[in-house]
């Protein structure tokens, strides 16, 4: 377990600062440019378009809630076949010799399906989550191109400036199904922080070493 913690799980964590935290920022940074130009040219449609942002905060929420203690899980499990698959190839001699090898083909298979469970879990609110973002980000151009185009016929908004803000809305649209995507990398990346700090904060064992054992 302490060698899953000291390779898969740093890894994880790795990757959530190279790759995921350089992402999120940039997206973030890219965002806010995007809805300061949004207002600049009509702050009706940018209102509108902000409109999706509780939904996805809610959304978002509760993503992260069902999701987290699933990577925790994810973690464990890994560490279960690290582990098993360490102790296996210290002991083979020893497995060998009382012919147990079809038992422990069968226990590190269980291992191994509880790790793959766990991964689809993560997988599956992941592949609700997304194809969610992407819908709504779609249900509100729509209402923004039906309220600009009437904008448009009553002569409140010129044809460029609509042309304009659309042009605009990829900044704004982009970055946050981006951000989207960071999540997974994100929660993964948490969980495997917490395993490591368990590991930080355990307990030292007293030293037993000079005890006598008793006759």
């Amino acid at each position: 377990t302490l060698l899953s913690r000291l390779t898969n799980d740093v890894e994880t964590v790795r990757i959530l600062f190279n790759r995921g935290l350089t992402r999120m920022i940039k997206s973030v940074v890219i965002l806010v440019g995007g809805i300061a130009l949004m207002f600049s040219l009509d702050w009706k449609m940018a209102l509108l378009t902000l409109s999706v942002i509780p939904v996805l905060g809610v959304m978002t929420t509760v993503y992260r809630r069902l999701v987290a203690p699933r990577f925790l899980h994810v973690r464990d499990a890994i560490a279960g076949v690290t582990s098993y698959a360490q102790w296996s190839l210290s002991w083979m001699t020893f497995i060998q010799s009382y012919n147990q090898q079809a038992r422990h083909i069968e226990e590190f298979s269980a291992a191994n399906d509880e790790n793959r469970a766990a991964q689809m879990s993560t997988i599956r609110l992941g592949s609700i989550y997304y194809p969610s973002t992407q819908f709504l980000s779609a249900f509100a151009k729509g209402l923004l191109i039906i309220y600009g185009g009437l904008q448009v016929v009553d002569g409140e908004v010129s044809t460029g400036a609509m042309v304009a803000f659309f042009g605009v809305l990829g900044m704004f649209f982009t970055p946050l199904t981006s951000l989207s995507q960071v999540f997974q990398t994100y929660e993964a990346g948490i969980a495997a922080i917490d395993k490591i700090f368990g590991v930080l904060h355990e307990e030292p064992r007293p030293d037993s070493s000079n005890e006598t054992a008793p006759p």
